[in-house]
């Protein structure tokens, strides 16, 4: 997805269309919690409120920044790292929280 916007930032810049890439980190959604489950790290751990992850998109789009780092401060220092880190690296961390039967035990 970030790739697209990206091309589609550059392919309609001109025009003066603004395109901004939101990275939410882990949205507490239940699209979210489908895609990954509930039995895995990702599906078990804290998520990000809403509405403070759209805010930060807006404010970003306004801005005109991309890609615009939304979430709670852990989510958006792991989009940082991930952003100047080769790209088998930043796959690694998703892949493994997404890992079914990785969920966080509570209690």
């Amino acid at each position: 997805m970030q790739s697209f916007a990206w091309a589609s930032r550059n392919e309609l810049g001109p025009s003066g269309v603004s395109v901004t890439a939101l990275l939410p980190g882990s949205p507490g959604t239940e699209f979210s919690l489908e895609r990954v489950g509930h039995d895995t790290m990702i599906g078990s751990g804290p998520k990000d409120d809403l509405a403070p992850v759209a805010e930060q998109g807006i404010d970003a789009l306004l801005a005109g920044d991309d890609p615009a780092l939304g979430g709670w401060l852990p989510s958006r220092l792991i989009g940082a790292v991930s952003a100047v880190a080769p790209d088998g690296v930043g796959a690694v961390r998703p892949r493994l929280r997404a890992k079914p039967g990785t969920a966080l035990r509570h209690g």
